[in-house]
């Protein structure tokens, strides 16, 4: 099955860096350094919400209906967008990679815009299940487009949880 990131996301913020297991195998993870840490229109509400890393910019108006990405937004960040608009990328992600076990992000959410904070995010804490890793290329490092799906993951107003 192929993984896709949507026409309409929200951005959370850029990651930073990333472990990934593969059976017993663990792989470190830095050159998504800078892609875009986004996520669905709906997440905040989703039973089973996606973060997609995109190495895509933003452009122009959105074709469609963004309302529910800029409120997805608000709720992440506690502030209004300061844009609003369309990837340029959204290649499909084929790739199973294995799961997710830490993300390391940057972000500017809860402060003042462009003041950023680093997090660490630890998939297995409190019990939780590794989300799965899918990518569009077979090489982890040379992935442009990665969906992060399943597991016990949770967007919240309060982080990635």
């Amino acid at each position: 099955m192929s993984r896709r990131v949507p026409r309409v996301t929200a951005k959370l913020g850029t990651v930073l860096d990333c472990t990934i297991a593969y059976g017993s195998k663990r792989h470190f993870v830095n050159e998504w350094r800078g892609f875009q840490l986004l996520t669905g229109e709906h997440a905040m509400d989703a039973q089973r919400p996606a973060l997609y890393f995109v190495k895509g910019r933003l452009r122009g108006d959105p074709g469609v209906d963004a309302e529910a990405a800029a409120e997805t937004y608000r709720r992440w960040h506690d502030r209004d967008p300061a844009k609003v608009g369309e990837l340029d990328c959204a290649d499909a992600c084929p790739h199973a990679q294995g799961r997710m076990l830490r993300l390391g992000y940057r972000s500017d959410k809860w402060g003042k815009r462009n003041t950023y904070v680093d997090y660490d995010h630890d998939f297995l804490e409190d019990s939780g299940t590794a989300p799965l890793v899918y990518t569009n290329t077979r090489t982890l490092g040379a992935a442009t487009t990665i969906v992060v799906v399943g597991g016990s993951m949770r967007v919240t107003e309060r982080g990635i949880a």
